[in-house]
C-alpha cells in the first residue's frame, strides 16, 4: 500500500509545497511494516514575533569563569523577534506493528527529524556565560545584574532521532467493560544542535 500526498501552504509572503510518501506492508495478518518520509513548514506565532513579557528568573553571575555571586532572581525580559523566518523540516519514520495475540499489540517506530531554522528562545544564563558584558544584560551601579533581555531566534539546523515504543493489552471483562492496559515510552538517541552565539 503506497500513498503519496502533498500540501501547499501560503502565509503572508511565505509559501511551501510539502510532499509526503507513506508505505504500508503486511507480510502476515499480524504484522504491519510502515514507513514514511515528508517535509513540513511552520511560521512563527504572534508571541514569537511580537511578545513583550517580564518574569523573575534565577541566574548566576559568572565572569571569566569565576562566580561573582550566589544565585540571583532578576527580571528576565522576553521579547518577540519580527525578523524570524519560517521553519522547515524533513521527517522520516520506520515502524512495526505486531498483533502478538488477540489481546496484545506491540508497536515500535524509529523516527528522525531534520529541522532548519527551528524557533528557539535565548537562555538568560547562556547569555551571561557567553558574554557577561552583553548589552542585553542590565547591571546596577555596583555591577550586579538586575535584568536580562532574551528573544527568539532561528536555530540554523537541528537533528533529532528517537524511538517510540508502545505495548497495549485489551481484554473484554465479563460485565462487558473493556480493560485497556498500555505502556508507552520514547527514547531519544540524538538531539544535535549548533551553539547559538550572541
Amino acid at each position: 500500500n503506497v500513498l503519496l500526498a502533498s500540501r501547499y501552504e501560503k502565509v503572508d509572503r511565505n509559501s511551501s509545497f510539502d510532499p509526503k510518501l507513506s508505505v504500508n506492508y503486511k507480510p502476515t495478518d499480524q504484522i504491519l511494516i510502515r514507513g514514511s518520509i515528508g517535509t513540513s513548514f511552520s511560521v512563527p506565532s504572534m508571541t514569537q514575533l511580537f511578545s513583550s513579557e517580564i518574569a523573575l528568573g534565577g541566574v548566576r553571575d559568572v565572569i571569566n569563569g569565576i562566580e561573582q555571586s550566589s544565585s540571583l532572581f532578576v527580571r528576565v525580559i522576553q521579547l518577540g523577534n519580527p525578523n524570524l523566518k519560517p521553519a522547515t523540516s524533513t521527517n522520516y519514520n520506520l515502524g512495526l506493528k505486531w498483533g502478538v495475540n488477540e489481546n496484545t499489540y506491540l508497536s515500535m517506530d524509529l523516527w528522525k527529524i531534520n529541522y532548519k531554522d527551528r524557533f528557539e528562545l535565548e537562555d538568560p544564563q547562556a547569555k551571561i556565560l557567553g558574554n557577561p558584558n552583553n548589552p542585553d544584560i542590565q547591571r546596577n551601579e555596583y555591577g550586579d545584574i538586575t535584568a536580562v533581555s532574551t528573544t527568539f531566534f532561528n536555530e540554523e539546523k537541528t537533528k533529532i532521532k528517537g524511538l517510540d515504543f508502545s505495548l497495549k493489552y485489551l481484554k473484554e471483562l465479563r460485565n462487558g467493560n473493556l480493560m485497556n492496559l498500555s505502556i508507552n515510552a520514547t527514547h531519544l538517541f540524538e538531539f544535535l544542535t549548533p551553539d547559538h552565539k550572541n
